[in-house]
């Protein structure tokens, strides 16, 4: 079924790439889109379970456009760049060009993949992996110096239970991961010759872009530059204010980026007299949803 219809460019009368023809007169209007598809019944089984939360859904938003108004500069929208959110369930990569999104994959590989390796290669609870991933975690062989850690002792669970890994081993384990992830992306971009609709780089987001040496290994597979992308004011409601340091982290760019989709079409502001009161709160509250389950 298709979720998302996002126009790239609008024809009024054989005139090309009009990025916007709201307002103008014509006989003729033909357009050029990026169509999202996806199983239906997924997205009522995520409405359902906001709804029994007590949240009210009043939209839907492909993952990939919410990152990207967190993250993405209106200059690197319009010149070319291509955003890869890694996420806990799935990597959502798109190509902006021109203001418009052009391109879009999602990558059934992401950050609970990493965990879920660590914890068979070591034979640790899922827990005790994660806490690994976070604080020892590397892709990058240069990235075992900057530990000064030769051996990690994990408790396993049980009294007196534990196991002594080697923080080298843990990189045998993440980086053929990350390889793997970042090859697929690299095969499509070349086979669909997208490479020219990046000439700004890659930008990596979500909690998946701090495993240490995501950055280093992405420019050595795409050979393209690449950064992190952090929560940044992009929307026009936010030009007098900062995003809060509470969510200065690539963890909480797809959930800024909601905020702001949600304010395009609203005259509200995030911010109160310059400070980030109401964005806090909304923030905070999140966060405690989160602990609830912890």
């Amino acid at each position: 079924e298709i979720l998302h219809v996002l126009p790239q460019f609008f024809r009024v009368d054989g005139q090309e790439l009009i990025q916007d023809s709201l307002g103008m007169h014509g006989v003729r209007l033909e357009a050029q889109v990026h169509i999202i598809t996806g199983a239906v019944s997924s997205a009522e089984d995520i409405i359902s379970s906001c709804e029994k939360s007590g949240i009210s859904v009043s939209d839907i938003v492909l993952e990939q456009l919410a990152s990207a108004d967190a993250v993405l500069s209106a200059s690197e929208r319009e010149l070319g760049t291509g955003i890869l959110d890694i996420g806990g369930g799935t990597s959502d990569f798109a190509i902006y060009k021109g203001g418009r999104i052009r391109h879009s994959k999602v990558v059934p590989i992401a950050g609970n993949h990493f965990t879920n390796d660590l914890a068979v290669g070591f034979g640790i609870p899922l827990k005790s992996a994660e806490e690994i991933k976070r604080k020892y975690g590397f892709v990058v062989e240069e990235k075992y110096l900057d530990l000064d850690l030769d051996h990690i002792e994990i408790p396993l669970g049980y009294d007196g239970g534990s196991r002594i890994i080697e923080t080298y081993a843990g990189y045998e384990i993440l980086q053929p991961r990350a390889q793997e992830l970042f090859e697929i992306l690299r095969d499509e971009i070349d086979q669909l010759r997208l490479r020219s609709f990046m000439p700004s780089g890659i930008v990596l987001t979500g909690g998946g872009a701090l495993l240490a040496g995501m950055k280093e290994l992405a420019q050595e597979c795409f050979e393209l530059p690449v950064r992190i992308g952090y929560p940044c004011n992009t929307h026009s409601s936010m030009a007098d204010g900062v995003v809060p340091d509470l969510i200065k982290s690539p963890i909480y760019s797809t959930g800024y980026g909601l905020l702001l989709y949600v304010m395009k079409d609203s005259d509200r502001s995030l911010l109160v007299d310059g400070q980030d009161v109401i964005m806090e709160r909304i923030f905070k509250r999140m966060k405690s949803w989160i602990y609830d389950f912890l």
